[in-house]
């Protein structure tokens, strides 16, 4: 049995008698208490995850855990594209192209669409495009080389008309709190008229997958979906299918675990 402890594990300020009579590892502070409170989340995710494998492999009869993906809850709800939308995304496209910003190139980058398995690529209607929720904030992440392409695609055009036909593009809906061109069946835009990180971007759960499939075309995964504290989902990802796995806890239904 290990002694308790004596020094606040975080910022190393030695225990007051009451966090030691409660064995806490940490101090009173708030900055350490939120430390410890986000540590035994974490251990408690990690609990979730290995017994949601063991439902996996059996209910799989394969003997060996499925790989574990962790997702985070999407938005699904629809509002409509306002005014203030097409305001704020004009106006950012211009200040865009006057400022003559454009993302780094990224040559070793790859067409998700292109380079990855469908049966790991059907992740992201699973997910239902999280990463779009950082679209909303950077306009798309049209920048100038979006524009110039449209520009160089339609000779004897204006900067004020590829910045009008982008905003034709919009649907009348988009899913609240990510990209204006976000909407319940996946991107508005056609690929070809997407900023190239829209193309590209692949999250760590879609590479793991992309990775697994590529080895082996049956692999299986378990996919965890989860906001905070709260597990939304859980489901065995198998062959671009998803098949719902019960009984997999909360994590605050575990007990807590040793420090």
């Amino acid at each position: 049995m290990n002694p308790a402890p004596l020094h606040c594990r975080h910022c190393g300020a030695p225990l007051g008698v009451l966090s030691r009579h409660r064995g806490l590892p940490h101090c009173d502070r708030a900055g350490c208490r939120a430390k410890s409170d986000l540590a035994d989340l974490d251990r408690r995710w990690q609990r979730v995850g290995a017994l949601a494998q063991q439902r996996a492999a059996a209910a799989l009869d394969t003997g060996a855990a499925p790989v574990l993906l962790h997702l985070e809850r999407s938005w699904r709800e629809q509002v409509p594209v306002t005014d203030a939308d097409r305001a704020f995304l004009a106006a950012r496209w211009r200040q865009a192209w006057d400022e003559g910003r454009q993302a780094p190139p990224d040559t070793g980058a790859v067409d998700t669409a292109r380079d990855t398995p469908p049966d790991a690529a059907a992740l992201c209607g699973h997910c239902a495009g999280r990463c779009c929720t950082h679209g909303a904030a950077a306009g798309a992440f049209v920048d100038a080389t979006v524009l110039q392409r449209w520009l160089d695609a339609h000779p004897g055009t204006t900067v004020d008309d590829a910045i009008a036909d982008q905003l034709a593009q919009l649907p009348a809906e988009h899913v609240h709190g990510q990209c204006c061109f976000q909407t319940a069946t996946g991107c508005a835009l056609p690929r070809e008229r997407r900023a190239d990180i829209c193309n590209t971007y692949s999250c760590d759960a879609l590479a793991t997958l992309a990775r697994h499939v590529t080895a082996d075309p049956d692999a299986a995964a378990v996919v965890l979906t989860r906001e905070m504290r709260r597990l939304d989902e859980a489901v065995i990802f198998r062959r671009g299918r998803a098949t719902p796995l019960a009984g997999v806890p909360q994590p605050d239904e575990l007990p807590a675990a040793p420090a």
